[in-house]
């Protein structure tokens, strides 16, 4: 069948070598130009920010389904107008990816309905004494709690948080939200004690089916130090969440879709769940997103079959069961027991200015690329014949390996081996805390 993928980095190129592995025809709007060494068809006019443009790419394409995997368009309204047009569309309507896109309302949701969250409180910068008051909270928070969290209420592509420890931070991190357009409203929350991990669960609205946790590196540098970003790696199946898998089902994951309908907002799709198991034994929720995660699917989906009534079927199928709620409590999922690691290969300064760095020719020896590893491509123009740097986040490096600790060799290994890619950074220390565990 024809499966249209709506997203521009490695998430949809590792979303589209799923669908193109298990023989559909694929095209990703707006992808990039590192996708056409797999084939990948682009439908470049798409953009994500204009859901009218998303809905003529699905019309020229005529896809059985379109899965929305970016979390602006999702925002923005692009499942409602396909639906309204007629398309299959997996993902979650405007008001149910309100859970990622609107960080104050999915708090409220989850106080609401008992969903286990950090102290937190919602603040405006119309307050005129916001100054004072967001302050007074994030200290009251740092004595009690060691740190506080600024977090965007909006979207801003993984980079809208900002940790503080003590006065100093504190007011650097509201000045920091000060100028960005997604803290209108932001919110401050307590720093949890504990390790941070990724889950995904599909689901029709009412019916929940799980897949592996992931664990993703957000900070810039090894060892989690300096800014937070989208993402600069992640590995799974990932150890931190064994044996807890019912507790994460049973206290967050179902009263979440449970409640989503509950308030007419049944949410279908792939749904994120971004924790924390406390130092105390709690699990608490870090963030929702209403979609797959970047840098995580690419070492989560690659691994899963998928089955109805025990029969092996395509990860295509196993969408449109969810999002037209045909008979998705027979679908099943199992993993082949590898492990993964990706490898993120951003450009130097990132999250910050990396603007010397775009356009750097970026090379790749294909010819002598180990069939246990994939590049993927977040960020590749083809610029004269050559692949050129053109964002923060350029590539994705994804090894399989029976053990952790392999992977991440294999996958460093290409990186200083097989890619010749000037002022990049990358860390070296994905996975090292499961690498730790299996040693």
């Amino acid at each position: 069948m024809k499966v249209l993928v709506v997203d521009a980095g490695a998430r949809g190129h590792a979303i589209a070598k799923k669908h193109l592995a298990e023989g559909h025809e694929v095209m990703v709007g707006p992808g990039n130009d590192g996708m056409k060494h797999d084939g990948i068809a682009l439908a470049t006019e798409v953009s994500l920010k204009n859901p009218e443009s998303i809905l003529a790419a699905a019309k020229y394409f005529q896809p059985a389904i379109v899965e929305v995997a970016q979390d602006d368009a999702l925002a923005l309204g692009t499942v409602d107008l396909l639906l309204e047009n007629r398309f299959r569309a997996f993902g979650p309507t405007q008001a149910a990816a309100r859970i990622e896109s609107d960080k104050a309302w999915a708090r409220e949701f989850m106080q609401k309905y008992n969903i286990p969250i950090p102290e937190y409180h919602t603040f405006s910068r119309a307050d005129p004494e916001l100054n004072l008051s967001a302050i007074t909270y994030a200290n009251e928070l740092i004595a009690k709690y060691g740190s506080a969290y600024f977090k965007a209420a909006g979207l801003d592509a993984g980079k809208g948080v900002k940790e503080a420890i003590d006065a100093r931070t504190a007011s650097a991190a509201l000045s920091a939200m000060m100028k960005k357009d997604a803290a209108a409203t932001f919110l401050i929350e307590e720093g949890l004690d504990g390790e941070e991990f990724s889950y995904y669960a599909m689901t029709d609205g009412s019916k929940i089916l799980v897949f592996p946790s992931a664990q993703d590196n957000k900070r810039v540098f090894d060892n989690d130090l300096g800014d937070y970003t989208g993402g600069m790696g992640a590995n799974a199946p990932a150890l931190v969440t064994s044996g807890l898998e019912q507790r994460i089902l049973e206290e967050i994951l179902q009263p979440t879709i449970d409640g989503m309908r509950e308030e007419g907002h049944r949410y279908t799709g792939i749904l994120y769940l971004g924790g924390k198991v406390c130092s105390d034994g709690s699990i608490k929720v870090v963030e929702f997103n209403a979609r797959w995660g970047d840098p995580e699917v690419q070492v989560v989906l690659p691994g899963m079959q998928f089955t109805w009534r025990g029969k092996p079927i395509n990860y295509a199928a196993a969408m449109i069961d969810a999002a037209t709620d045909s008979s998705f409590d027979m679908i099943g999922a199992e993993h082949d027991g590898l492990k993964r690691v990706n490898v993120v290969m951003a450009s130097k300064g990132y999250p910050g200015d990396y603007s010397a760095v775009k356009g750097t020719v970026v090379e790749i020896d294909w010819d002598h690329l180990p069939k246990d590893i994939e590049i993927l491509s977040a960020g590749l123009k083809e610029v004269d014949g050559n692949m050129v740097a053109n964002g923060g986040r350029v590539l994705n490096i994804v090894a399989t390996a029976p053990t952790t600790y392999q992977a991440l060799n294999r996958a460093l290994h290409t990186i200083e081996n097989l890619i010749n890619f000037p002022n990049s950074h990358y860390r070296t220390d994905i996975a090292r805390r499961d690498i730790e565990r299996e040693q």
